[in-house]
């Protein structure tokens, strides 16, 4: 037989059953899951022509232009250590210069393209902002 705790010890906190320990855990991850759902950034259709607010990720569909090498030389540029490459996106709004790093995506030889991405500034020109794409459907 266990010998009781000395004088003035409060009694032990015993613990609560399972079920509630389980569905308290449930509970706390339920509220994790919305918090991170509620910060993740938005994407949401635009069009070419349209100007991107907050850093917000837009998808656009369009035909795709090559550039020709001369342009594409003069319109070089650099985010980072990253060489991008650039094509011409042309939805019913208009077209407008996209760039793409040539290593992850192929949008050359594309015809249309449903691209992901966001208005980056450019190094060395404040002000300027160039659409980077992220990802490629």
């Amino acid at each position: 037989m266990p010998t009781p705790p000395p004088e003035g010890t409060p009694p032990a906190v015993k613990p609560l059953p399972k079920p509630v320990q389980y569905a308290t855990l449930a509970v706390m991850l339920a509220i994790a899951g919305v918090v991170v759902w509620l910060m993740r950034p938005s994407a949401k259709p635009c069009t070419v022509k349209e100007t991107f607010h907050n850093d917000n990720i837009c998808i656009v569909t369009g035909s795709v232009k090559a550039i020709d090498e001369v342009n594409k030389a003069l319109n070089a540029k650099q985010l980072g250590s990253v060489e991008l490459d650039e094509v011409e996106l042309t939805d019913p709004s208009g077209s407008r210069a996209v760039y793409f790093d040539s290593q992850k995506f192929d949008l050359g030889g594309r015809t249309t393209a449903k691209v992901t991405g966001r208005e980056v500034q450019e190094r060395g020109a404040p002000g300027v902002m160039r659409f980077v794409v992220e990802k490629v459907e």
